[in-house]
Order: structure tokens, then sequence, then C-alpha cells
């Protein structure tokens, strides 16, 4: 994809889409608790967070705009549970 050469171009990470990850992965570093405080300060409760790999783990639904916030944000994807 054109943007992993952008991603690497500017020395970033990503492992949003099929082709990722991009760049160098020891750069996608989430703090469990930097997710934590942005789900609560937007009024979920109870949310538990986790990274798995490549993966951040939520135990709640989020609103489409919540998780592609965090997305881009963290360049890892979401993964909740089924509906």
């Amino acid at each position: 994809a054109s943007c992993a050469a952008n991603v690497v171009a500017h020395g970033q990470a990503c492992a949003l889409c099929r082709w990722g990850p991009c760049g160098d992965v020891k750069k996608l570093k989430v703090d469990v608790r930097d997710v934590e405080e942005y789900l609560e300060a937007r009024g979920y409760k109870s949310v538990e967070v986790s990274v798995e790999s490549l993966k951040i783990r939520v135990s709640k639904r989020l609103r489409t705009l919540d998780k592609i916030f965090l997305e881009q944000a963290t360049r890892l994807p979401i993964s909740e549970p089924a509906r």
C-alpha cells in the first residue's frame, strides 16, 4: 500500500490494514491505562482493556467514533465482542 512507504519514510509503524504491520512494530506500544482513561472520559463504565499481540481487546462494544479515534491514535485494530 502507498501508506507503507510513508510509514517507513517517517520512521513510524502501523498495523491497521491487512497488508501490515508496516514499519518498526516496536513503536506500536499502547498504555492500557491511557485507553481505559479515554473510554472513562467518553462515558464507558467498567470496560476491560488488554493488548494482545498487535490488537487492542475491549470487553464492550464501542461507538463507531470512539473505535475509529482509538485505532487512528494507536494504529492498532480494536477487537470488540460480537453484537
